[in-house]
């Protein structure tokens, strides 16, 4: 027996409640207890299908909310990674700075130290062409 959308569900006049009465007399009781108790357990199964499908939903919006996290953290941390490269650049332009700084002033330094040691040097030598005439004058002083 079938029941569709067009089986009345209420028993307003006599010829429903006929068809009733000739509905239930087709199967025993124990056949319709039967029939009612696999439609219960499959009720229940759709329902526990029901549940399963919402909790699935709800996880699944979750992971797309992770996801969208995730997605936007690989952008924060470049940005960071980025920032901090940026930063380690700028402190070794300024310790080269620093450094060509360092080597001005000991290259001018050592160009004052050269150029003294050169005054020295000639100072050294104009004094021992000095000695030199000096001794040769004391040379002949002491043959004549």
């Amino acid at each position: 027996i079938f029941i569709d959308k067009q089986t009345p569900i209420a028993t307003d006049d006599e010829n429903d409640t006929d068809d009733d009465t000739w509905l239930m007399g087709m199967s025993d009781a124990p056949d319709l207890r039967d029939r009612l108790f696999a439609t219960q357990q499959e009720l229940c199964a759709y329902h526990t299908l029901l549940d399963e499908m919402e909790e699935l939903k709800a996880a699944n919006k979750q992971l797309e909310c992770e996801a969208a996290e995730l997605l936007k953290e690989p952008s924060s941390h470049k940005q960071t990674l980025k920032k901090d490269a940026h930063n380690a650049v700028e402190r070794l332009e300024n310790e080269i700075v620093g450094l060509k700084m360092e080597l001005a002033q000991s290259r001018e330094k050592e160009d004052s130290h050269v150029a003294r040691m050169r005054s020295a040097l000639n100072e050294m030598e104009s004094l021992g062409e000095e000695v030199k005439a000096l001794r040769e004058r004391a040379d002949i002083q002491q043959i004549t």
